[in-house]
């Protein structure tokens, strides 16, 4: 038989869980409007009995559902001001971000970057865009994303540009962090990118 979290036996929910003739733990398809977090996004572990009267309990199965529904995906307009780098970011809805497996770039004429733009360009292990020290220039430039899921592998397109309004500064201006800190876990051997950025004026150094 198959145990929930309380150690509660899993029993057949029509239309939603059923436990088939083999023992396995069968979860079927269900619309958006049917879904139940104790059962589609909860642990499972499975019970093996034995003739001796011990038993015998499998690991902890952890299951999470994925609403196949479209996703509305967008880049924000980031203001920074001349010489500071710029991070642009492809906002993906909350319970999606754990199913993004890759992230692309593209400029208003389709370019991929930071390919075809050169160094002065570079995509962070979270997605984001990072521009180096922005000039005039880049205020005519217009970026938009595309996100993969990674369990149906659908790709979802940013339908509008985001843009990089430069600012001229008048005064000092105290530094702001534009990265906020996180943990990434890395596997040994491989490099690790931490890229650091702030928002200042005089263009702060690092």
């Amino acid at each position: 038989d198959w145990l929930l979290p309380d150690n509660t036996v899993a029993g057949t929910l029509k239309g939603l869980r059923r436990i088939l003739a083999n023992g396995s733990l069968e979860l079927s398809p269900f619309p958006a409007e049917h879904y139940r977090r104790d059962v589609h996004a909860t642990t499972y572990r499975c019970r093996l009995r034995l003739s001796s009267g011990f038993a015998i309990l499998s690991k902890n199965i952890h299951v999470h559902a994925a609403l196949n529904i479209p996703w509305e995906i967008h880049v924000p307009d980031e203001y920074v001001m001349a010489g500071n780098a710029a991070v642009l970011r492809c906002v993906v809805p909350p319970h999606c971000a754990d199913r993004v497996s890759s992230t692309d770039w593209f400029t208003d004429d389709q370019n991929n970057v930071p390919h075809h733009l050169g160094s002065k360009y570079q995509r962070l292990d979270d997605g984001s865009l990072y521009i180096s020290g922005v000039s005039p220039r880049d205020r005519h430039n217009a970026f938009r994303c595309r996100v993969r899921d990674r369990i149906t592998g659908t790709l979802y397109t940013s339908p509008y540009f985001g843009h990089v309004i430069v600012t001229e500064p008048k005064g000092g201006v105290r530094p702001r962090l534009a990265i906020e800190p996180r943990t990434r876990r890395i596997q040994a051997g491989h490099d690790v990118r931490l890229p650091c950025a702030a928002h200042a004026w005089p263009v702060p150094s690092y």
